[in-house]
């Protein structure tokens, strides 16, 4: 009745998601048919008495929704409401987002159920007799096995379950004067959860107060899981405790798994064998093993605690000549996306390499035969009071800045009884157990750095290398810190998720210098800001099967990534940023990572990554994601899952194998024991990392010839690929001889490239560090 000729496709599109949305088949049904006389079809309030949706055809004698699941019914339901949502908001592209982004049924979820084997099927259907549903069905019994356990799942998870779907399956077909297939399943069967943010990871299931009539049912549904529990609020209730109150987040995120584990098993006679469940499968890859029992989360949030107090006494502190004003941390572990957030430790000083000064822990010469084991600086800038009497001189402000880190460091070890070491960059302090960077800044220093007099002698600013660092490191980090910070108070799988993207990058030899972690985080804020046409996960492993997806899929060339903090940025603020994206593309780098912070959005990309790492890098997003989901669905045991974090070195045209016993980083903070009450004598050495060294004294001397790859998280070796530039034949030109040899053809001198030249400079600068070099 809504719809006229005078339409367009969009309006009629519009409407019938409308009609989905607010219509209920359940309660009331509709019908195609227009016949009036009651002898020639059936009201649909008969259909009602027999079937469970009702939608009438134009014969006014059959239900079109006769064998229609009820989580699907529901499912189509949530998207029309989904659709119209998308529509009327104005920030969205609402076309773009309901038609152009292809949904995988494996990214839609937070938890899934995988069966495989038909056999499990049979055995529930004949444990629940029920024959006669079956002959409704011609002897196909696997819509009712979808229905016994789209029913169970619903009624058991309660409030925790925002809605379920089952992905479609190849149905057998058979000719009607025939059995009915053996085999009711030719597919893998897979249900997908969808949990509610808001009750998901609660340890208690709250049921009805113990006086009531319902209380019965609930103690019957859940049998000896149940009992009577007194609540803040004073009143008495049936209750399933599935957890402990402090739980962390990591055991949190199962407790939907305990429970289907639970329903199955009791209800349906379903053991953990006969089916998958996929949750929490890459969990190994973060959690520490030393201490297990501590998850990624809870040592950064000990972190937090620490950071809070340590701000605290640096903004108490009187007798220093200006006041702090602001402390604020700039480290990943902050903002909850440290792969391995650092331990308290308490160090035991191996007196073959180190010795104990009043300085703190040192090498005892030159010559290391070994490093000690990797202590992660935790880095806060500290910005002081206003004053006219800071110097307009990038020499005496620097001087000046040394002479307050004495003083500040000084005030520090005085009144809180802080170990200090003192730098002229920053001030080295340890508090319980942490190592902390302290980096002092004051306003005038990056308008100085920008300064420049034109030949006329008139002043005039413009960046320069060194005032983008520094205005990168005081002013645009700690801006993008908060933001993300707030993200993963928000979102509690953002920092998880974005520590298994960061440990996939690096397993695939792509560190920072290829791709800045902080890149990283904020292209996973994306999933999270802007999750349309999906809801944002509840599962970080969900989070990462997306981002595989955004890096495989992205056509970074032709779309900017816009990451909008708060809904900070207007509709035209963002229209403004694509138009100058289309106009400038040439000149931009290969991503463009706008934000509220930076409009023009080269902030954080302009050096990394390049056009032929994002090349590379969506090749194997979508490798992995292929080989993820196969893994996943069928075997998802550890040795298939970690195939996907492992990386051929055939494509490197030469390996260097580094000695574990230099490496400090190869457990990842697994060996440190920290500190159990009482103060730690010395100053650890902190941040020293040969291997990435390395790497710099590598990429600073032969990066016209090669590029190379590391794995900053205990890698072994270092990938090389040489430089086609390098591989080709020059002419002869002495700036250009490095490792190359001259050739004489017919009187004329050209250079060839020279690889064991190469490798033989390898050797050299990695003298110590380098234990054989491959060339492929």
């Amino acid at each position: 009745q809504k719809i006229n000729n005078h339409m367009s496709s969009y309006q009629i599109c519009r409407n019938v998601w409308l009609a989905f949305a607010q219509m209920d088949w359940t309660k009331r049904g509709i019908s195609l048919s227009s016949n009036k006389d009651q002898s020639l079809s059936c009201p649909t309030e008969t259909f009602h008495k027999y079937f469970e949706h009702v939608f009438v055809d134009c014969t006014g004698l059959y239900n079109l929704c006769s064998r229609l699941n009820k989580a699907v019914y529901f499912r189509v339901r949530e998207e029309a409401e989904k659709a119209i949502k998308y529509l009327n908001d104005p920030n969205i592209n609402g076309f773009h987002v309901l038609f152009m982004i292809n949904l995988p049924f494996l990214h839609q979820y937070d938890h899934y159920i995988s069966f495989t084997d038909p056999t499990t099927i049979d055995q529930v259907l004949s444990q629940k007799s029920v024959v006669e549903k079956v002959m409704d069905l011609c002897g196909h019994g696997l819509p009712l096995f979808i229905e016994l356990i789209s029913d169970l799942l619903i009624e058991g998870l309660g409030n925790r379950l925002s809605y379920l779907c089952v992905q479609p399956v190849t149905l057998p077909q058979w000719k009607i004067n025939q059995k009915c297939p053996p085999t009711s399943l030719t597919d893998v069967l897979i249900f997908g959860l969808k949990l509610n943010p808001e009750h998901a990871l609660s340890v208690i299931e709250k049921g009805p107060e113990a006086n009531e009539d319902e209380a019965v049912k609930f103690r019957e549904f859940w049998g000896d899981k149940c009992e009577l529990r007194r609540f803040r609020d004073g009143t008495v209730c049936e209750s399933v405790c599935w957890a402990n109150n402090d739980a962390s987040l990591i055991h949190r995120r199962i407790i939907v798994k305990k429970i289907v584990n639970y329903l199955l098993k009791n209800k349906l006679n379903i053991t953990k064998n006969n089916y998958n469940y996929i949750a929490n499968q890459l969990h190994h890859l973060i959690v520490n093993k030393f201490n297990p029992k501590e998850t990624n989360e809870e040592s950064s949030q000990a972190v937090h605690k620490t950071f809070e107090t340590i701000s605290q006494q640096l903004r108490d502190m009187t007798d220093i000549p200006l006041s702090i004003v602001s402390v604020r941390c700039i480290s990943p572990v902050y903002r909850f996306t440290e792969v391995f957030p650092p331990l308290p430790v308490s160090h035991t000083i191996n007196k073959k390499i180190c010795e104990g000064t009043d300085r703190g822990v040192v090498f005892k010469n030159t010559k290391i035969t070994a490093a000690p084991f990797y202590v992660e600086p935790i880095d806060l800038v500290l910005q002081m009071a206003m004053s006219q009497k800071w110097p307009d001189n990038l020499i005496a402000g620097k001087r000046l800045i040394a002479a307050f880190n004495i003083v500040i460091a000084s005030s520090l070890k005085k009144n809180y009884g802080l170990n200090c070491q003192i730098t002229t960059d920053y001030i080295v302090v340890q508090k319980d157990g942490y190592v902390f960077r302290l980096h002092l800044g004051y306003s005038k220093e990056i308008a100085l750095l920008k300064q420049q007099i034109s030949a006329e002698g008139v002043t005039f600013y413009r960046d320069t290398p060194e005032s983008v660092v520094l205005e990168k490191k005081f002013i645009n980090l700690p801006k993008v810190t908060g933001a993300l910070y707030g993200i993963s108070q928000v979102h509690s799988a953002y920092g998880y998720a974005t520590c298994l993207a960061k440990r996939w990058f690096n397993a695939h030899l792509l560190n920072d210098f290829h791709f800045p972690s902080l890149v990283i985080e904020l292209l996973m804020a994306r999933l999270f800001v802007h999750p349309q046409p999906y809801e944002v996960p509840v599962q970080p492993l969900i989070a990462f099967l997306r981002f595989l997806n955004y890096i495989a899929t992205t056509n970074w060339h032709i779309e900017p990534v816009v990451v909008n903090f708060n809904s900070v940025l207007t509709r035209e603020q963002i229209t403004d940023i694509e138009k100058s994206f289309q106009a400038n593309r040439s000149t931009l780098p290969a991503i463009v990572l706008a934000t509220p912070y930076d409009l023009v959005g080269t902030l954080w990309t302009k050096d990394a990554p390049t056009l032929p790492t994002l090349i590379r890098l969506s090749k194997l997003a979508a490798t992995t994601l292929k080989m993820l989901e196969i893994y996943l669905t069928t075997s998802p045991t550890i040795t298939n899952l970690m195939k996907v974090f492992e990386t051929p070195l055939s494509s490197y045209d030469a390996v260097i194998t580094l000695k574990k016993s230099m490496l400090p980083r190869r457990l990842q903070s697994n060996y440190f024991k920290w500190s159990k009450g009482g103060k730690v004598s010395q100053l650890p050495i902190s941040g020293f990392d040969p291997a990435n060294l390395y790497l710099q004294e590598l990429r600073d001397n032969y990066n016209e010839y090669a590029l190379f790859f590391h794995d900053t998280y205990g890698g072994t070796v270092i990938g090389v690929v040489f430089r086609p530039t390098f591989l080709e034949p020059t002419d002869f030109k002495l700036s250009d001889a490095g490792p190359r040899i001259p050739k004489f053809t017919e009187g004329k001198v050209s250079l060839l490239p020279s690889r064991e030249a190469l490798i033989e400079g390898f050797y050299i600068l990695g003298a110590g560090l380098v234990d054989k070099i491959e060339l492929r």
